[in-house]
């Protein structure tokens, strides 16, 4: 009815069930359908079975659904940057990595406006004895070639960046948060610092003793 009172083309989806109970997608055309001087006076209708087209669909759904699952639900943060380094697409772990920044990576955004802005704002550590805008230019340029790249935020935290290039010029990275390792490595190494000195230490005078000796004299000669 509304074809023969609008006068115009519809195309519409149905799902019907046959006469043997099976059910099947219809996409139907209907065209309204004019004698000489213009009128409606008729319908013509088509139907083609899309039954397969429909199941295909909720199929690939189904498979973006557990994909944004996955990427929702993952422990580390994912990022993607097109060719001209804007941000493509982030997993919420991504952007909570980075609290005082977040609202800044989102679809579009530069990866080196991202990158000036986390250290204006005084969450990314800038290295000692480094420019900022030598450093941006630097870490801009890592994300054309793979490679791993630590991160220090100015709170403690460490994050460890894993840098693919894709097609097109794309990059993906993987970060991680690595402060416990980095803590651990930390005491590991002081650990071992005071082990040095005391297998190097009198314990009564605090002098180098023998083996200290030793290995200096082995050194100077």
């Amino acid at each position: 009815r509304q074809v023969m009172e609008a006068g115009e083309t519809k195309r519409l989806e149905e799902h019907v069930v046959h006469e043997d109970g099976n059910t099947a997608w219809l996409s139907t055309l209907k065209v309204p359908f004019r004698d000489e001087s213009g009128k409606v006076v008729g319908l013509i209708t088509h139907n083609r079975d899309i039954t397969d087209h429909k199941r295909l669909e909720d199929e690939i759904a189904e498979s973006q659904r557990r994909l944004s699952d996955a990427l929702t639900y993952m422990a580390d943060g994912l990022v993607m940057f097109d060719r001209n380094q804007r941000l493509v697409f982030c997993n919420r772990q991504y952007r909570a990595m980075f609290p005082k920044t977040s609202d800044l990576r989102v679809p579009g955004a530069r990866f080196r406006d991202i990158v000036r802005a986390s250290v204006e704002n005084g969450e990314e550590a800038l290295p000692e004895g480094r420019s900022r805008e030598a450093w941006i230019n630097e870490t801009a340029e890592s994300l054309k070639r793979p490679g791993d790249r630590l991160i220090r935020l100015t709170d403690g935290t460490w994050l460890h960046s894993k840098v693919r290039p894709i097609a097109d010029g794309a990059s993906l990275s993987v970060i991680s948060d690595v402060t416990k390792q980095k803590k651990s490595e930390a005491k590991l190494f002081e650990l071992n610092r005071r082990l040095e000195t005391l297998a190097h230490t009198d314990g009564l005078t605090g002098l180098v003793n023998r083996r200290g000796f030793d290995e200096m004299i082995a050194r100077e000669f």
